[in-house]
């Protein structure tokens, strides 16, 4: 389930092009400085959600992306089953290494079933409030051992730093699943919800809206940004 390194539980950084539920409108430039930045072995994840840009442009982007020997990451946004049945073709047609969100499980599974693409649906209440995670602690754990029993289904995307009640007890609590792959999905702002995270033994972060609005503690350019959370992760 984990990986280590030095004894340390080594956590995934997926960058992704995205902010305010969408990919950004500047997508192809901040990709084209994470190119010129990064190699793909320093930052293999990166990726962005189906919405923001006409699907020719998003294809376009995910070209490049996978081109450059990186792994492609497609977060669906949005909860209706016709984006997500979209979202999971654009995946396969593209080669992404990872699909995450989205709650219909049965249509994307049948789309994604013998291609190798990760897939992390989304537990929890999202409908209830835009942009806040609901539900209880015990009822989105439970639902959380559920999906990641599924078949084609490798883990679960979690809201957790957006959870309207106490985001430390979800955290710890949808860790104690066994076996269980877990995505942290936006809100990490800071080292100490990295090191929640990596305390808890989740297998990857997302992280877009932080960097490109230089919130983090670092310079103020997105390789430094970047940079800072790469060193925070390992």
């Amino acid at each position: 389930m984990t990986s280590r390194e030095n004894g340390l539980h080594v956590i995934i950084t997926q960058f992704m092009l995205t902010d305010d539920e969408a990919t950004v409108p500047g997508a192809f430039e901040v990709y084209d400085e994470v190119a010129r930045t990064f190699t793909a072995e320093e930052l293999p994840y990166v990726g962005f959600k189906n919405t923001g840009h006409p699907p020719s442009a998003l294809r376009r982007l995910g070209r490049r992306i996978v081109g450059d020997g990186r792994k492609l990451v497609i977060e669906v946004a949005g909860g209706h089953e016709s984006a997500e049945r979209e979202a999971a073709g654009l995946a396969v047609e593209l080669g992404a290494a990872l699909l995450i969100g989205g709650v219909h499980t049965t249509t994307v599974r049948e789309i994604l079933r013998g291609t190798g693409i990760g897939y992390y649906p989304a537990v929890g209440d999202l409908t209830t409030e835009p942009g806040r995670l609901h539900g209880t602690v015990d009822g989105i754990v439970r639902q959380a051992r559920e999906v990641g029993a599924l078949p084609d289904v490798n883990g679960v995307a979690l809201h957790g730093y957006r959870y309207a009640g106490d985001p430390d007890a979800l955290l710890h609590a949808i860790a104690q699943v066994d076996g269980l792959r877990v995505v942290n999905v936006g809100s990490v702002d800071s080292a100490q919800r990295i090191e929640e995270l990596r305390i808890n033994e989740f297998w990857a972060f997302t992280i877009g809206g932080a960097v490109l609005d230089h919130t983090l503690p670092a310079g103020r350019t997105l390789a430094q940004q970047l940079r800072w959370v790469l060193a925070v992760t390992h």
